[in-house]
């Protein structure tokens, strides 16, 4: 009795197939932002029959380990701004003390605090700035880790589901089984 999953992007049958049972949009992709799948996952004979392909815990091992790779990038990205932030506190700390003015008599206490004023002001614009471009560098990053992540977990839900629905048809030809005999 050949059995069909009814999933709308995934198609998996009882028979022997060269292609595992997973959504298409995974076959050979090598585009970012889609999960491009080895292709020896699930490509070693018979697949559907009795269980998932014959490599669910290759395929799970797989779809780990990107999300591993995403989770490192992210807490590199993490650590390079931390970094860049003590260094921007750094520099600007130093410009400070490199442009305090002298107390001279011809500079009274307003020009003194006023120059102060103009190195902070001005400080503080090259930060924003330094930190606007890295947010905006960030943010297309961030949404390709979070888009492979929600893709990564819709395919895993349609493994899941696709593994009970295979394990759910062996019991029932365990029991057509068990009835012929």
């Amino acid at each position: 009795m050949p059995y069909s999953c009814s999933l709308p992007s995934l198609s998996c049958s009882s028979s022997c197939f060269s292609r595992p049972c997973v959504p298409p949009s995974c076959h050979g992709s090598t585009l970012p932002g889609f999960c491009n799948i080895p292709a020896n996952v699930g490509n070693s004979g018979c697949f559907c029959e009795g269980s998932f392909n014959g490599n669910e815990k290759e395929t799970m091992q797989f779809l780990n380990g990107r999300l591993a790779n995403y989770q490192e990038k992210v807490r590199q990205l993490e650590r390079d701004s931390a970094e860049l932030e003590s260094r921007i506190r750094e520099r600007s700390s130093n410009k400070i003390r490199l442009c305090a003015p002298t107390t001279s008599p011809a500079s009274g206490p307003s020009r003194i605090s006023s120059r102060r004023l103009v190195v902070r002001t001005d400080n503080a614009k090259l930060a924003s700035d330094d930190f606007r471009t890295k947010y905006e560098t960030e943010v297309p990053l961030r949404q390709l880790v979070e888009a492979d992540l929600n893709s990564l977990s819709r395919i895993l839900d349609e493994l899941t589901l696709c593994k009970s629905d295979l394990e759910a048809q062996v019991e029932s030809l365990k029991e057509e089984l068990i009835c012929l005999k």
